[in-house]
């Protein structure tokens, strides 16, 4: 056991002796692990700032307009969000910017923070100075809310242009039924007389055949076998009447109805031709009534930008390259020693 400690006291003074004899080699790879870490901190790495920008999102499940009501497609926020990074976005914001990078490495520079139960999001833009992340920043967010206003007022003159079509062509068919029922009835009025004339005996009306006999001065008996005839209103005539007054009323409404959707309809058509026409410069047309995300998302016209850069961070990197420098420079050492004992 003491033999043991002894030899592990010899072995720990000569692995110090060791480090001690090639101190110089390991000072020389420190210094100049230092130095080529400095050299890439304060001369080659470049300068990264950073801009953000705060912003709302307000999600629901559908939205109203004179053209009916909208449901979206998704009540989770990231869905919405996720557009930022898109790549109709990003080859939007490179174009118009004149840009020399990919969609790829431009998402690369892109950041968005949001908490899970909250409206609020931040996007956050890295890039070479100041004005340039705050520029791209802003174009970012310019071009993001256009898109995403597009696309949903896309996706509702869609839904409803194609539900105004469903409800024109089962209302113009409605039309059609009602009108022949119409007509229908129309034929059987003309089988039909307004007119009844009933014969029946006077004295089926008492107080008649009592006026009668009061004045002739007989008695009501002598009346017994006498007959009067009485027009009245034929039942099956009125009624006849009453249901072609109510088949012409809705076949009026029906065709407001149609009118009222071949109106609304051929707005939705005009309006979806103008943006098809003015898509490539991302002009919203009409009337504003189905750009239900302009309300929902709100970003500040405030971009924050950094006045110092994020990146690199240089003590941190000589930091680094000393302490590997060192490293490498003991591994050196040990080496050395190991290949001269073999």
């Amino acid at each position: 056991m003491e033999d043991k400690f002894v030899e592990d006291e010899i072995s720990l003074k000569e692995l110090i002796m060791h480090l001690i004899h090639y101190k110089r080699i390991i000072a020389i790879i420190t210094v100049l692990a230092v130095v080529l870490g400095g050299i890439y901190a304060f001369f080659i790495a470049d300068e990264v700032y950073e801009a953000s920008v705060d912003g709302t999102i307000i999600i629901s499940e559908t939205a109203t307009s004179k053209y009916g009501t909208f449901v979206f497609p998704s009540l989770h926020k990231e869905d919405y969000l996720n557009v930022i990074t898109s790549e109709e976005v990003l080859a939007k914001v490179v174009n118009n910017l004149n840009l020399e990078m990919s969609t790829q490495a431009l998402r690369q520079k892109i950041e968005i923070n949001s908490q899970k139960d909250s409206s609020s999001f931040t996007i956050n833009v890295k890039n070479g100075s100041s004005e340039s992340a705050s520029e791209l920043l802003s174009e970012i967010s310019s071009v993001y809310k256009d898109v995403i206003n597009l696309k949903y007022k896309n996706m509702a003159l869609d839904m409803f242009e194609r539900d105004y079509f469903v409800q024109i062509r089962s209302i113009e068919e409605l039309i059609i039924n009602q009108e022949e029922t119409i007509v229908g009835f129309k034929k059987q009025l003309e089988s039909i007389q307004p007119i009844i004339t009933l014969k029946k005996l006077v004295t089926s009306d008492p107080t008649l055949a009592a006026e009668i006999a009061r004045n002739r001065g007989t008695s009501i008996e002598s009346l017994s076998d006498e007959m009067m005839i009485e027009e009245i209103s034929n039942p099956n005539y009125e009624v006849l009447e009453e249901s072609i007054f109510k088949a012409e009323s809705a076949l009026i409404e029906s065709k407001s109805d149609l009118e009222q959707f071949t109106k609304l309809f051929n707005e939705l058509t005009i309006e979806k031709a103008n943006m098809q026409a003015t898509s490539t410069e991302m002009e919203l047309v009409g009337n504003g009534s189905l750009e239900f995300m302009k309300s929902r998302i709100i970003i500040s016209s405030f971009v924050s930008s950094s006045t110092n850069p994020i990146a690199p961070r240089k003590s941190l990197i000589v930091v680094t390259s000393l302490v590997l420098g060192l490293m490498i420079g003991i591994f050196v050492a040990f080496f050395k020693v190991y290949w001269k004992n073999n």
